[in-house]
């Protein structure tokens, strides 16, 4: 089955699948990370909440965030946080 992504700089009509290709998933995260704001906390409810507007598994989505450097959090998981809406440069265009 083919797959199609929404280009860069446009939110998905429903929610994606998490690209397997690490340029397409950086632009998906990016788009995810652009629907938080800055200087604010999130508690886990709120990421997920947010997150099931852009992907299917919004689990491996708030992962993939953290991972990147998109989000901070707490070590329990308590709070979330926007740390940056862009890739980082060590990923790849």
């Amino acid at each position: 089955m083919q797959r199609t992504y929404a280009p860069a700089g446009v939110i998905p009509p429903a929610p994606e699948h998490i690209a397997r290709k690490l340029p397409k998933r950086m632009i998906q995260l990016e788009r995810m990370a652009a629907g938080f704001e800055p200087d604010r906390r999130y508690s886990e409810f709120e990421v997920n909440l947010t997150l099931m507007a852009f992907a299917i598994d919004h689990v491996f989505a708030r992962r993939l965030l953290v991972e990147w450097g998109f989000l901070g959090r707490e070590t329990d998981g308590s709070a979330y946080w926007l740390l940056r809406t862009e890739r980082p440069e060590t990923a790849p265009r």
